[in-house]
């Protein structure tokens, strides 16, 4: 057994030990959770993720994630692993059977055959289905890199229909431009862009969607796949270099500059990722410093460490370790990332957290939690 899994052995027998001499009768008993932010997961209230509301008359595509079983006593104990290499052999299988029963699992999951790429199972996907925003955005980004005949301007532009009026759909599309030297392209999506009504790089959709896609494997534990599934969506982010490289070299050029300082300030104000944000920022201060702006490359670090700063207090760091080992919290936080962002749903985390374990609703996770003040 690995060091670290000897390590969390060791703490489930102390909760367990602590938890035996610390209860009574009636706290296993559920009490109901009342939030203004959120419906925590109870034995009242247990449903499917709601389809997130982006503007009047449109919602965004999004997968549902599967109602959950009631959340046991002991919900707030780590997910065992004693053999992660076979437990990642299992997972690959899972995803290899899938082919035809959820093709969609298939294409974004699977390991693809010896004789294909990762691009020729996304593409026979599109091909089928091609108003997959999901699917379509991962194709763009994976194009950026690649020089497959497939990877034209017209098949962006379709890829982009199935999620036009989400400007982050527009970024990826901006990415690949910017890596073939279509300056023309470049500037009528920046200029889309800045038409589009929502922004969403579905970053927390991307995360459950792993985890949802598990469900039916022999792996199917919702807080490891939850959180696997952060480092996949994580993968399928916009290629931000060709853009960085794009605006350097275009300095000299007025056109140019003018839409790196929009879409800076585009991806600074709307996106709700931290990185990008921060490569919004990082385009902004690349024009002023050129222009010797001083007064506004001032202003972007000012800006730039109050992100770094959004974390840096005990409460969320609390919040964090319990978000890692409690479904309801996990569950919340990624619903939040979509719809508020990365730094508003951080504080949401924290407000949902303290009301949570104050009600003591699940004697075993409001410990946990109040231990943790004596460590952090």
């Amino acid at each position: 057994m690995s060091g670290r899994n000897i390590t969390l052995a060791l703490i489930t027998i102390i909760f367990l030990v602590i938890l035996y001499f610390n209860h009574d009768d009636n706290v296993f008993e559920p009490k109901e959770l009342s939030s203004k932010y959120i419906n925590i997961v109870t034995k009242e209230n247990d449903k499917s993720l709601p389809t997130i509301a982006l503007f009047e008359n449109e919602q965004i595509p999004r997968t549902e994630v599967n109602k959950i079983e009631d959340f046991g006593i002991l919900g707030c104990l780590p997910e065992f692993s004693f053999d992660e290499e076979a437990r990642k052999g299992s997972i690959d299988q899972y995803f290899q059977s899938l082919s035809e029963a959820e093709p969609l699992y298939y294409a974004l999951y699977a390991n693809p055959p010896e004789d294909e790429s990762k691009l020729d199972l996304l593409f026979d996907y599109y091909n089928h289905l091609p108003n997959n925003p999901i699917v379509s955005i991962d194709l763009i980004s994976s194009c950026v890199s690649s020089l497959d005949n497939r990877c034209t301007n017209d098949f962006v532009k379709g890829a982009i229909a199935s999620d036009s009026k989400n400007g982050a759909a527009w970024v990826s599309a901006i990415s690949f431009y910017a890596a073939t030297g279509n300056t023309l392209g470049i500037l009528d999506s920046i200029d889309a862009l800045t038409k589009t009504s929502i922004f969403n790089e579905r970053f927390g959709e991307k995360s459950l969607l792993y985890a949802q896609a598990l469900e039916g494997s022999p792996s199917n534990h919702f807080n490891v796949n939850a959180l696997a599934g952060i480092g996949m969506a994580a993968t399928s982010f916009p290629a931000y270099s060709p853009i960085t490289q794009w605006c350097e070299q275009g300095l000299d050029e007025p056109e140019k500059v003018n839409a790196c300082l929009i879409l800076g300030e585009q991806l600074e104000t709307r996106s709700k990722t931290l990185i990008s944000q921060a490569i919004g920022m990082a385009l902004q201060d690349m024009v002023f410093k050129s222009q010797g702006n001083t007064e506004a490359v001032r202003l972007i670090e000012k800006k730039r460490k109050e992100l770094t700063l959004s974390s840096d207090n005990d409460l969320y760091k609390k919040a964090f370790i319990m978000l890692i080992l409690d479904e309801r919290l996990l569950r919340s936080w990624m619903n939040n990332l979509d719809i508020y962002g990365e730094i508003e749903s951080q504080r949401l985390l924290e407000d949902e957290a303290e009301t949570l374990y104050k009600t003591n609703e699940n004697y075993l996770c409001t410990l946990v939690y109040g231990l943790l003040d004596s460590v952090i």
